[in-house]
């Protein structure tokens, strides 16, 4: 089996709708029943033990349930905020001017940056 996730989003009433299809090995595809997401207050003196919001059984865990949520959230267009790309550009600089000092004997100044 496998699982699809897919996100709906409506700017017109402010909501995003998902939709997570099982696809069994039969091709046969199937739809999450919805699900209500309500809030309760919830006391932090340790009084009211709560139950979890969600809980992950084998059968979503073992069949990509969390690769699907991130496949669907980046079509979606969800991205994680990210200073890799930053990092992986200043990683880059750095190798280049280390080619130019080995390769071509060049000076490196701060000005080539």
């Amino acid at each position: 089996m496998q699982i699809e996730i897919y996100f709906d989003n409506q700017p017109w009433s402010g909501m995003t709708a998902c939709y997570i299809v099982m696809v069994g090995p039969d091709g046969k595809r199937t739809i999450c029943k919805p699900m209500r997401m309500e809030f309760e207050p919830l006391e932090l003196n340790g009084t009211n033990r709560r139950d979890p919001s969600l809980e992950f059984g084998p059968v979503l865990r073992h069949n990509n349930f969390f690769e699907a949520l991130v496949a669907g959230l980046a079509r979606a267009g969800y991205k994680q905020e990210s200073n890799d790309i930053g990092e992986l550009t200043a990683t880059k600089k750095h190798l280049e001017d280390f080619r130019k000092l080995i390769f071509h004997k060049e000076n490196i100044t701060s000005g080539d940056r």
